[in-house]
């Protein structure tokens, strides 16, 4: 087990040796007055009184008196001795511990953070997870408030750790409601503070508390812009084009385009499909164009097209669904842009 047990702090160690101290003492007392009882010869005078006899008694009475006095000290200290014992007990039988935090499912409306936590259990018996709550807190503002029950218990096995998962669900817009102030960072510094609430097999209650710092991406998705369609060719029979499609990357760090679906359209027909296969890197506040070469046929797609490449610019849709990988997961982002679109034809 990487935790290792902690058996007791110094101030119990001093309390015991103070005990132990006590006990000596009074050891000593009772063989003091049972070797003074051994030794001391009582001598009679004539008249049948003690000669030192009172004088011993004395001294026996004031020995008892001093060993009572020795032994309540004693017995006080001990009645406090299950107290502190459990009061440690329960202090150390049981930790927490941070494992790591993660940044799941991040999109452009939001992501979630969730914290990864050690339960600590060094004693010898169970404990159940019975409640938790917390405060999240985001640019010093309360972000979000829960208290969560569990109702049949995380058990938390004796002797072993227990991971557990505390999931924050953040929302842009809340965010920035809450605290307008984070519209423009690239990073969130976050803490998440509460408590745990445990019960041993006993229904001894323990409550812990917890303090955990945190942050998260404010993610932009990334401009799409339709630049030109560059003609290649056209005859009464097809075009050869480039669909020339720009991507910014708003955000402070680096995309990297894995693939992308995508289909155009122009003037509501459609013209070409296909994908863009991936490791295409978009440096953080970089950008990156990319040509897109599509064969059209105006006998499978319509005459009338071959109309709409005779003119200046033309409407034209470009939508589908780019994979990017970031250092906090892949992310799935659909896109649609319509624009007039200038048409770019080579010269003879």
């Amino acid at each position: 087990m990487r935790h290792k047990k902690i058996f007791m702090s110094e101030v119990c160690l001093d309390f015991f040796h103070f005990l132990g101290s006590c006990l000596r003492e009074i050891l000593y007392q009772r063989d003091d007055i049972i070797e003074m009882m051994r030794n001391q010869k009582v001598l009679f005078n004539n008249q049948g009184d003690l000669l030192s006899g009172r004088s011993f008694i004395n001294i026996i009475l004031l020995m008892r008196a001093q060993m009572k006095k020795t032994m309540t000290v004693f017995t006080v200290l001990l009645c406090f001795v299950p107290a502190l014992m459990g009061s440690l007990y329960l202090k150390e039988d049981i930790g927490i511990s941070l494992e790591e935090i993660q940044v799941q499912d991040l999109s452009r409306s939001g992501l979630k953070i969730v914290f990864y936590v050690n339960l600590i259990n060094s004693s010898s018996e169970d404990y159940y997870l019975t409640k938790y709550s917390y405060r999240f807190i985001t640019g010093h503002k309360e972000y979000l408030q829960m208290q969560v029950p569990i109702e049949e218990g995380i058990k938390v096995t004796a002797m072993e750790n227990t991971m557990i998962a505390l999931p924050v669900k953040v929302t842009y817009d809340l965010l920035f409601h809450t605290a307008p102030e984070l519209t423009e960072n690239e990073m969130v510094k976050c803490y998440i503070k509460g408590d745990f609430e445990f019960f041993s097999g006993r229904g001894r209650r323990k409550v812990l508390p917890f303090d955990f710092n945190g942050g998260f991406p404010v993610f932009n998705p990334p401009e799409v812009k339709i630049e030109a369609i560059k003609i290649n060719d056209l005859t009464i029979a097809g075009s050869d084009f480039d669909l020339q499609v720009n991507f910014t990357n708003e955000n402070g760090f680096e995309l990297l385009v894995d693939r992308i679906h995508y289909s155009i359209r122009i003037d509501g027909q459609m013209i070409n499909k296909g994908t863009i296969p991936g490791d295409k890197s978009i440096e953080k506040y970089g950008e990156k164009t990319f040509s897109l070469n599509a064969l059209v046929n105006f006998y499978d797609v319509g005459r009338d097209v071959y109309g709409f490449f005779q003119q200046d610019s033309v409407e034209c849709r470009f939508s589908g669904e780019m994979r990017i990988n970031t250092v906090w997961g892949i992310i799935n982002l659909p896109f649609d842009i319509k624009e007039k679109a200038p048409l770019v034809k080579q010269s003879a």
